[in-house]
């Protein structure tokens, strides 16, 4: 058992030489000199790295007539590396289906492609653990007999939400009571595309029951931090009233209070979608002056939304 490397460009006689001895491949063989099935890999425009920098090693399924002969289930790192060998079928029209990241539970893929995740929770990891759940297709790929095929080539694209909370300070403030609530955080993913929303069996966070809350923070003066963890990578929705971000600051000189109880939408953004990033920035005064709070949106990057809030 070994690693392939992916490597398009080798002469056929040298992919040959290097897939001998291999077993452990479903379908397909190298008796007329055939070719092995390599991937490469990149994200859309939307991606967070587009050099893929931080991606994971993805599941792959796959093959020739309709069916996942080839891979299934199959783990590939993001430079295209998997276990054992695959070959192209000669005179037929191969399909390929992939889901980042390899390792998550629930996870499945019919021979019609339609890829499906149950029971994932966005809340289960954060910031730079945070799960980055993507798709990629690559199909109607015909082979024909001594012909040198170019890599499959995987273009992933985000099936989540980036969302991020930001605080920023004027005067020394103790900040408690930091919660986000009124969000679907949790459900079953399908790839299907017929469906209206990719997502169901959803679970609420509710004010009650919501995972995204921390501890009370300190801040110096002039001082900023990131709240919830960091990034959250959430499930694409539609933003109500009862989606509510809340904090409570105190004043460390005068040991004033205030609590804010924001509705999502007043900020800006009526929905995340998926592949883009929302930053939602809040602004503590200083005493006796109302908050701001902003959402940054954009694709990954920062376009800034500003709204003032009472």
């Amino acid at each position: 058992m070994r690693l392939y490397l992916r490597n398009s460009f080798l002469p056929m006689a040298m992919s040959a030489f290097l897939a001998m001895g291999c077993s452990d491949k479903l379908t397909g063989t190298d008796e007329a000199g055939g070719v092995p099935v390599t991937f490469s890999t990149g994200m859309t425009r939307a991606a967070v790295d587009a050099d893929k920098k931080g991606m994971q090693d993805f599941l792959v399924w796959g093959g020739s007539d309709g069916s996942n002969n080839l891979f299934d289930a199959t783990a590939v790192t993001p430079d295209g590396y998997y276990e054992g060998v695959r070959y192209w079928v000669s005179g037929k029209t191969h399909n390929f289906y992939a889901l980042h990241p390899a390792g998550l539970s629930g996870t499945g893929c019919g021979d019609d492609g339609v890829r499906t995740v149950t029971g994932f929770d966005t809340s289960a990891k954060r910031g730079a653990e945070a799960v980055d759940l993507m798709t990629a297709d690559a199909g109607g790929i015909t082979y024909t007999e001594r012909q040198s095929p170019n890599a499959v080539s995987l273009s992933f694209s985000h099936e989540l939400s980036r969302v991020r909370f930001h605080i920023e300070t004027k005067e020394a403030v103790n900040i408690s009571d930091i919660k986000l609530a009124g969000i679907v955080y949790k459900g079953d993913f399908t790839s299907k595309a017929e469906v209206s929303s990719p997502w169901s069996n959803t679970i609420e966070a509710t004010d009650e029951t919501t995972p995204f809350t921390q501890p009370e923070l300190t801040l110096a003066a002039n001082g900023e931090s990131d709240l919830l963890g960091g990034d959250l990578l959430l499930i694409p929705q539609s933003l109500n009233d009862n989606c509510v971000f809340t904090m409570t600051w105190t004043y460390k000189e005068g040991d004033v209070s205030r609590t804010v109880n924001v509705p999502l939408p007043d900020a800006g953004a009526s929905e995340w979608q998926k592949g883009k990033s929302y930053l939602y920035s809040a602004s503590i005064p200083a005493q006796a002056t109302d908050i701001t709070l902003n959402v940054n949106v954009g694709d990954w990057n920062d376009v800034k939304i500003d709204v003032d809030l009472e």
